[in-house]
């Protein structure tokens, strides 16, 4: 009885899978051992602005990441500008507030915006003593976060602000507490290193 032989692989097919299972074997390393990196642009303003104004940095470049991506001169459908997509009106008031002359041409310039946006976000923490609320404060107006706190539409749920009934505002507190923390891991971890 005569054996029938098998014909090898040729060694351009071995060499192609071999390299595919390879390739594979890196994107999966690289996949579960890699961390997400998140910007710290405008960094040395985020850093003296956090100290003056007592609000983490963490906090302010999550707002920052969140509302423009960290475009200086982002403008939003609803007319917000800048880092911190500040409304002309909202840096108005507070330039009344602070006692300086407000110029529209303010908004674009990153040092005015994350301080200006920061001391909004400070009143509006101070008012509802929470992040999530001062964060749907931010995207819908206080008057309607009193309005949803006051009827019950909304409510707190272990520290989180549950039940906002304005779906985007929803979406951007959710989005936004997700990207605090990312940038709080990040910074503790830098400061480890």
């Amino acid at each position: 009885m005569r054996r029938r032989k098998l014909k090898p692989m040729p060694v351009i097919t071995l060499a192609i899978f071999t390299l595919l299972l390879f390739i594979v074997a890196v994107v999966v390393i690289y996949r579960v051992n890699r961390e997400e990196v998140y910007p710290l642009e405008y960094r040395d303003i985020v850093e003296r602005v956090s100290l003056e104004e007592g609000i983490a940095e963490h906090i302010l470049y999550a707002v920052i990441f969140t509302e423009s991506s960290f475009v200086a001169d982002a403008k939003s459908e609803m007319g917000a500008v800048g880092l911190m997509q500040l409304l002309p009106d909202t840096a108005k008031w507070l330039c009344e507030r602070e006692g300086i002359e407000y110029d529209e041409a303010l908004l674009t310039d990153p040092e005015f915006s994350v301080r200006y946006g920061a001391k909004f976000l400070k009143i509006l923490y101070d008012r509802y003593e929470n992040w999530d609320a001062a964060h749907a404060a931010y995207h819908a107006g206080f008057g309607r976060v009193d309005s949803w706190l006051e009827e019950g539409t909304a409510h707190y749920e272990d520290g989180q602000l549950v039940g906002i009934p304005i779906d985007a505002t929803d979406y951007y507190v959710n989005k936004l507490r997700d990207i605090r923390e990312k940038y709080f891991k990040q910074l503790e971890k830098e400061k480890k290193e």
